[in-house]
């Protein structure tokens, strides 16, 4: 089971295909910063990941 938002990218890199899918399940992420702004480069480079990750341009 992979979450829908990687489904395309597991299937190429591992070679499998859907066979079904699951209603319902979710899965939190939190990134919790006491700052307004992330200033350090390292989390804002985990930070960007994570958005395009789960919110991909299209």
């Amino acid at each position: 089971m992979t979450p829908t938002p990687i489904a395309e990218e597991v299937k190429k890199q591992y070679g499998v295909v859907e066979v079904g899918r699951t209603q319902g399940v979710k899965k939190e992420f939190y990134a919790i910063s006491v700052e307004r702004r992330v200033l350090h480069p390292a989390i804002s480079a985990v930070t960007d990941a994570a958005r395009e990750w789960l919110m991909p341009k299209r």
